[in-house]
């Protein structure tokens, strides 16, 4: 009895990785399949990736599978981990059992976030006679919406301008900690200092 004939052209067959920026319509797997009364994707166990795309006949031995929604979220999500599993389901002309195959899309994270200090503005009040090599501001904290413990949510800080004097240092590049540099003279001027810290990721 005559079967649907599936095949997926490429090394990569049955595996893909595309950007969370992929566009919505475009062309993730393009499936030989021949022989074909019905084709459909499924999912695999209780989950719904298959519904991030659809089905499209090209010609009567072809079809593609294409993003139908947005990936944005997919990547952070938990339950995904950044990977997607569903099935391509071909029927043949009679009722014989159906062939599946096994499609896997990994979802790659895109640095399309920049990172945002939050609880601003920041203000501290310091004595005169605090001692250089005290931590005189705290909190100081700018996230990173893209997907975490990644290069590109690894925010850095620096300071980029009010600190001329060198009167200030930051604890360390990955922590915003104000530390006093150099001993304060309220006589000689040393009242209100403006600093402007930068939040960037290492790859910017």
């Amino acid at each position: 009895m005559p079967r649907c004939q599936i095949h997926v052209p490429g090394e990569s067959a049955f595996f893909r990785k595309i950007p969370e920026t992929f566009p919505v319509g475009g062309e993730v797997f393009q499936i030989s399949a021949s022989d074909r009364q019905l084709a459909e994707l499924a999912p695999i166990g209780n989950n719904n990736d298959h519904g991030f795309f659809a089905l499209v006949e090209i010609d009567s031995e072809r079809m593609g599978v294409l993003l139908a929604s947005p990936l944005d979220d997919v990547v952070d999500s938990l339950q995904r981990n950044g990977v997607m599993k569903f099935k391509f389901i071909c029927h043949g002309p009679d009722t014989v059992e159906p062939v599946s195959l096994l499609l896997t899309v990994y979802v790659e994270d895109v640095n399309d976030n920049v990172p945002t200090f939050i609880n601003t503005p920041y203000t501290a009040k310091v004595e005169e006679l605090t001692p250089p090599g005290i931590a005189i501001l705290n909190g100081i904290v700018a996230i990173d919406n893209d997907k975490s413990n990644t290069p590109n949510s690894d925010v850095i800080y620096t300071i980029v301008d009010g600190n001329e004097r060198g009167m200030f240092q930051l604890k360390s590049s990955q922590s915003a900690s104000l530390i006093l540099n150099k001993p304060l003279d309220y006589d000689a001027g040393d009242r209100e200092f403006n600093l402007r810290i930068r939040a960037k990721v290492k790859e910017f």
